[in-house]
């Protein structure tokens, strides 16, 4: 949590950019913007939210608009706005809520990319009491929402939950899951109801069932070194019993232990899943790099056993029939 004043920060990094909006001043054009919101919860209950709001500067007119909208910025409003919103949701659910002046925060940037010239306003609090802890020591997400999360087309939410949670339930059904990252992830176009998303965390327990799961495919690889050493020991000994029966050695057939295929992986990891993952998911739990990732689920594409969809700048990979 920050401990300075309130602030905007106005970040441009180029002087040849700053030059460039200095000489328009002023533009009524509307800039198409793509909102990104993180909500990063904290074992607490409380949680860091990070909005993002990202336009492409393609012509002198985007880049003054964009210009506008950092000058029409402002802390006060924003203050407020937010002190409404936590205020309002502290009211419905009974629980104190806060949301501290010091861990307010605008940033304004303007930067190039492999695309071309893109600009970004974030914005970022600190909610305190925005999730309930239950007495049983679970996380409850939700009841403090009241629908103002709807994302348009190309929006995206990111709920990221503490280390040392689990994820037990969600509702509606997340678009995307990412162990590694903490992540559960929703895609625009989307309408939330009153108290969604609802997610509930649990505790997790350390144990012989928290190893199993961490290690599953170190653990499968060595069964499979274990079974094959086993057959290998059997069919030489049967081959001395056979040997000294005077019956061929090549009557014996060696035992054959086959490994998961490449496709196999994918199907397991998509149904386990839910029938559907990023790609970058998919790549990361399988280890794969992303070319060869690309290359496969092409692949399983043309076999009709998956199809892709884009959702923003993601891939989503989807199990046939889950659809």
């Amino acid at each position: 949590m920050k401990t300075d004043a309130p602030k905007v920060k106005l970040l441009v990094y180029s002087f040849i950019i700053l030059s460039l909006f200095s000489s328009i001043a002023f533009c009524q054009d509307e800039l198409s913007w793509n909102i990104t919101t993180k909500i990063e919860i904290h074992p607490d209950g409380s949680a860091t939210w990070i909005t993002q709001k990202k336009t492409m500067l393609k012509t002198e007119s985007d880049k003054a608009a964009f210009l506008q909208n950092i000058n029409l910025t402002s802390i006060d409003d924003f203050l407020n706005n937010v002190h409404s919103i936590v205020n309002d949701a502290s009211m419905v659910t009974g629980r104190a809520m806060n949301a501290p002046e010091e861990s307010l925060d605008i940033t304004a940037s303007v930067f190039n990319t492999t695309t071309g010239l893109e600009g970004l306003i974030q914005y970022q609090f600190d909610w305190i009491g925005f999730a309930k802890e239950t007495e049983n020591g679970k996380i409850k997400i939700g009841d403090a929402l009241n629908g103002q999360l709807d994302l348009s087309r190309n929006d995206i939410l990111i709920i990221q939950y503490p280390s040392d949670y689990i994820i037990e339930f969600v509702d509606p059904r997340q678009d995307d899951t990412s162990s590694s990252d903490r992540t559960i992830t929703w895609y625009g176009p989307r309408n939330f109801g009153m108290g969604e998303p609802t997610i509930i965390l649990g505790k997790k327990t350390s144990g012989i069932t928290d190893f199993l799961t961490s290690n599953t495919f170190v653990i499968f690889g060595l069964v499979v070194l274990i079974i094959s050493g086993l057959g290998s020991l059997w069919v030489f000994k049967l081959k001395g019993l056979k040997t000294k029966q005077n019956v061929k050695v090549g009557e014996i057939k060696p035992l054959q232990v086959e490994l998961e295929g490449e496709e196999d992986k994918v199907i397991n990891l998509l149904k386990a899943a839910g029938g559907r993952l990023s790609q970058k998911t998919i790549a990361e739990n399988c280890g794969f790099s992303k070319s060869k990732t690309s290359e496969l689920l092409t692949g399983m594409e043309g076999k009709g056993i998956i199809t892709r969809k884009k959702k923003g700048r993601e891939k989503i990979v989807i199990l046939m029939g889950k659809e």
